[in-house]
């Protein structure tokens, strides 16, 4: 019979024990509604929205992580034929990390509490490097997503991931 798992101690078992299988994209939505050339860096103001949720994969033989961001520039005032609030470009990414585990039930709060730590610090790297270089692409302010802090990770229960909101010096958040 297998062992429901839920206690601080059991986190760390489910740690050691899982298996990083495999960090990919699974989707990108990126938006421009004026030329890049045209977007004044001085006028946008960004806005930044993540989230995690999570699957379990086969016979209870691991986790998939779904982590999502969404970046929004918007006009922070009027210039052109853009009104402040218009919105100027969105950047949408989720990655997926997939994870083996064998042998042992894990209760939801473990799982949990894996993706908003080790599965969204795995991610996180690759989601600052995709945002940016996509940003750079777009022609648009790039931007550096912030550093994740292991002690302003939020509660679980609202599947956001807290990072700290400082933009890069060419960026507004």
């Amino acid at each position: 019979m297998d062992k429901i798992i839920d206690s601080n101690s059991d986190v760390v078992r489910f740690v050691q024990e899982a298996e990083l299988v495999q960090i990919n994209l699974k989707s990108s939505i990126m938006e421009c509604s004026i030329p890049a050339a045209a977007v004044d860096t001085q006028k946008v103001a960004l806005h930044l929205d993540n989230e995690f949720q999570w699957i379990r994969s086969g016979e209870d033989e691991g986790i998939v992580c779904f982590f999502t961001v969404k970046i929004k520039g918007s006009a922070n005032s009027e210039f052109d034929d853009i009104k402040q609030g218009d919105s100027i470009f969105a950047l949408n990414a989720t990655f997926v990390s997939a994870y083996k585990v064998s042998h042992m039930k894990y209760a939801d709060a473990i799982l949990d509490e894996f993706c908003t730590t080790t599965g969204s610090f795995q991610v996180h790297g690759y989601m600052r490097e995709f945002i940016d270089s996509s940003m750079r692409r777009m022609g648009v302010p790039p931007f550096t997503l912030p550093v994740l802090k292991a002690a302003k990770l939020a509660d679980p229960a609202n599947k956001k991931i807290e990072s700290r909101k400082k933009a890069s010096p060419r960026t507004e958040v």
